[in-house]
């Protein structure tokens, strides 16, 4: 019952809302049933965690309830952030319509990416709708301006990730074409390794508040060396 109240009051995971579990399957990289996943949120989320995550959570949640359109996300969980953009979403919602926006359509089905969803298609075409979870993803590529047609014009949300080459280049066309060719409800700017270089004013028009969910709290040697190279 205690492992049950925790997961409740820090997730909410209904039973439908299986994209969670998988995020947590992920992680682990190995099969893990319902009742393991209960532990290790309770391991993971206990007391004497410094709440970074929970805080992430509850940001997240609050931007969908507000007017903001934009925000942006960055830390050093370099392969976390858009993951649990996803399974908040799909905690929250049912029969949404997201855009996944990334650099390359051949990433798609890395676990990095899309594919510790349990995304079964070998090859996704820009435009294709694909059910993960409780919604219904469609995907194209910001350095592919021509996947930008095939893909509907009305979303619920955008995840636009990993958004560093954009940064480094000074190539923001790939959200710029979000914001003033289609109807997207919320955009999620996602960075992959906050380089000391980036500069990210050179967006701040497309955002009115800058998340960070960092790797400290749950792998402390994985966030100083991700810290390393962002100081390099």
């Amino acid at each position: 019952m205690k492992k049950e109240l925790v997961k409740l009051t820090l997730y909410g995971i209904e039973k439908e809302a299986i994209l969670l579990e998988k995020y947590y399957k992920a992680k682990k990289k190995t099969r893990i049933n319902k009742r393991n996943i209960e532990i290790i949120i309770v391991k993971k989320e206990g007391k004497n965690m410094e709440n970074n995550k929970q805080e992430f959570i509850n940001n997240i949640e609050k931007f969908f309830n507000n007017k903001d359109k934009g925000i942006l996300v960055t830390g050093t969980h370099q392969y976390e952030k858009h993951k649990l953009i996803m399974a908040i979403i799909d905690r929250n919602f049912k029969n949404a319509k997201v855009l996944f926006r990334t650099n390359s359509m051949y990433n798609i089905q890395n676990r990095e990416f899309v594919g510790w969803t349990g995304l079964k298609k070998k090859t996704i075409k820009s435009g294709e709708k694909v059910k993960i979870g409780r919604n219904f993803y469609e995907f194209d590529t910001f350095n592919t301006t021509n996947t930008w047609n095939r893909t509907s014009s009305n979303f619920d949300f955008a995840i636009v990730y990993p958004i560093d080459s954009m940064i480094r280049e000074n190539k923001f066309d790939g959200i710029d074409n979000l914001y003033t060719n289609k109807d997207i409800k919320k955009i999620f700017l996602v960075s992959w390794t906050d380089r000391k270089s980036y500069d990210y004013e050179k967006i701040s028009k497309y955002y009115n508040e800058h998340i960070i969910y960092d790797a400290k709290e749950e792998d402390e040697e994985y966030h100083r060396r991700v810290l390393n190279i962002i100081n390099e």
